[in-house]
């Protein structure tokens, strides 16, 4: 059965991540549920409390690639409290998890996404869709991984050779001034996650890499036709829709109806923000919250008198209104 895996790094106080492990479990409960954490974690208690398997990240043995990024990057905190290589170091992570638990496929959630279907109902849609990798992107340049299938552990090796060797790059071909600074590399941007996903996605193209749906078809085509600065993308952001039938945030969905994160963003406020780098523009469409059979909360989207499905929201700003 495909997994749900979450990996939250350092001993930050991330209540979020319990919120979206309890949405996990009222959409998908059958689906075994694991969660990496540091062992300086604040959040080891609270993510057993609630049923998740966690696993440490001293149980895990590192690869090859995980040692040599380790070597390349400076880990000082910094303001961000480490975020810029806790996002990236994640991913290496998840290989360890993978050959630590013996399983070929995951679905990996960050922590602020929340989820509004049953992993196990579609499991067999999105291994028949994605053999390698697939995730959200807000536009060519940038992935958001809030929701990460991976298809086959090959698939992730590959992309995490990728990210060790082209931090390692950059910390050897930085200007000399640099290197005095620092001997490693500080990762934030445009070195991180999201811009070294959308770089490994140009190299291995749609069969390694592929994008999850973040807008409905007609959306896309519509979107397409418009001139001036929202030219269309080389990508294709509602492949997959019609076999899934729901689109995933990448970003642009929840900051829009929840607003931002004001511990990274103190100056935002309020709801309706706009990710003006997303392809979609959540003020083309209406939004509404209805029940399903069994009672749950289904965020969905419509334009032109057609309701989509919404399968992932980005809790950006940690304020759950769905539980």
């Amino acid at each position: 059965m495909l997994p749900i895996v979450y990996v939250h790094l350092g001993p930050r106080v991330a209540t979020h991540l319990i919120d979206s492990i309890r949405q996990s479990q009222r959409e998908s409960p059958a689906t075994p549920i694991y969660v990496v954490l540091s062992e300086d974690s604040t959040m080891i208690e609270m993510a057993d409390r609630c049923g998740a398997e966690v696993i440490l990240t001293s149980q895990l043995k590192r690869t090859a690639d995980h040692q040599l990024f380790d070597k390349s990057i400076n880990r000082k905190a910094g303001r961000k409290q480490g975020f810029w290589v806790f996002t990236t170091e994640r991913f290496f992570y998840l290989e360890e998890a993978m050959r630590h638990l013996g399983i070929e496929r995951l679905l990996h959630l960050e922590s602020d996404n929340l989820i509004f279907f049953d992993v196990a109902a579609y499991e067999e849609r999105l291994t028949a869709l994605y053999s390698g990798l697939a995730a959200p992107f807000l536009n060519d340049n940038s992935c958001v991984p809030g929701v990460f299938f991976v298809g086959a552990l090959d698939a992730l090796v590959g992309l995490n050779g990728f990210i060790a060797r082209r931090v390692a790059r950059e910390r050897r071909d930085r200007p000399l001034i640099a290197r005095l600074r620092s001997p490693r590399v500080r990762m934030g941007t445009p070195l991180n996650d999201m811009n070294l996903l959308a770089a490994y996605r140009d190299q291995v193209g749609e069969q390694g890499f592929e994008l999850l749906p973040t807008s409905p078809p007609a959306y896309e085509m519509e979107w397409r036709a418009r001139p001036g600065p929202s030219a269309p993308g080389a990508l294709g952001y509602s492949r997959g829709h019609d076999t899934l039938g729901m689109v995933f945030d990448a970003a642009a969905i929840g900051q829009y109806l929840m607003g931002m994160d004001r511990h990274f963003h103190p100056r935002a406020t309020g709801m309706s923000h706009i990710n003006r780098n997303a392809m979609l523009d959540p003020r083309d469409f209406e939004f509404e919250l209805v029940k399903d059979e069994r009672g749950r909360v289904q965020p969905t989207m419509q334009r032109g008198g057609v309701r989509y499905r919404i399968g992932s929201i980005h809790n950006h700003s940690k304020v759950n209104f769905f539980l």
